[in-house]
């Protein structure tokens, strides 16, 4: 109306500028409203949450369940577990857990392989019962050439010791193999390494491997053979759990 040719243009075009104005203000408000609305009713879901939490009553669930045997990595020797980048340390331990469960006589247990960011970036930690009883540090990427006991010259490279026997050792390129061989040294990966003093450790703690689920796995299959000595023998004569401290002796 105020640019009709005739008519106030002055004061029509200030009333459409502060109705304009109003409109624009009204809704930035009622925007803005709406945001801190949305933001009270967030913060009191996570005050009721929060209320919930304290309020709620500790169960099972709240237990953490502890491996029987762990392994805890640095972020540097996950390529050591992935297939995709040529990690053998998986078929490793498969390999040593089927060897030491036909000389034990049972079948060890899983082994539970995590990262964890809190170590070294080259450096695991081995451990039983939720107790860690071995650690070390290892490079993926290089060979460990360990001193036998009689070498005939040294090699170039980091110095260090075996974790699972505790033999001077060094860590060297992959290019320098064939040389330490020729020195007379042993030369492995680094998944040999760690799968080695794995066995170690396990071997040495081998009765703390064998609790009442093993016990009785072995007195089922001793069952499928012998099934009257078993009936006869247990739990008349002896007990699973005196057995149990009898294999442990």
């Amino acid at each position: 109306m105020g640019v009709i040719p005739g008519m106030p243009h002055f004061a029509f075009l200030l009333f459409a500028v502060g109705i304009s104005a109003v409109a624009y203000f009204g809704g930035k408000h009622k925007i803005t409203k709406a945001m801190t609305l949305e933001k009270i009713a967030e913060e009191e879901q996570v005050q009721t949450q929060q209320k919930e939490e304290e309020v709620k009553e500790l169960d099972w669930d709240d237990v953490h369940h502890v491996d029987v045997i762990g392994l805890e990595i640095g972020y540097r020797l996950i390529p050591l577990v992935d297939k995709a980048q040529g990690g053998e340390l998986l078929s490793r331990i498969k390999g040593v857990r089927k060897k030491l469960s036909q000389e034990f006589g049972f079948l060890v247990p899983p082994v539970h392989i995590r990262d964890n960011l809190d170590l070294d970036p080259n450096s695991y930690q081995i451990s039983l019962m939720g107790v860690t009883i071995g650690s070390a540090e290892i490079r993926h990427d290089q060979a460990l050439a360990i001193n036998p006991g009689q070498v005939f010259g040294k090699l170039d490279g980091v110095a260090t010791k075996d974790p699972a026997f505790g033999l001077d050792a060094v860590w060297i390129n992959q290019s320098q193999r064939e040389q330490a061989q020729t020195l007379g040294y042993t030369v492995v990966d680094s998944a040999t390494v760690l799968a080695t003093h794995l066995s170690q450790i396990l071997t040495n703690n081998a009765s703390q491997l064998l609790g009442h689920e093993e016990v009785q796995n072995l007195l089922d299959m001793l069952a499928k053979t012998y099934p009257k000595l078993v009936e006869g023998f247990i739990p008349d004569t002896l007990s699973p759990v005196l057995l149990l401290k009898f294999c442990k002796a």
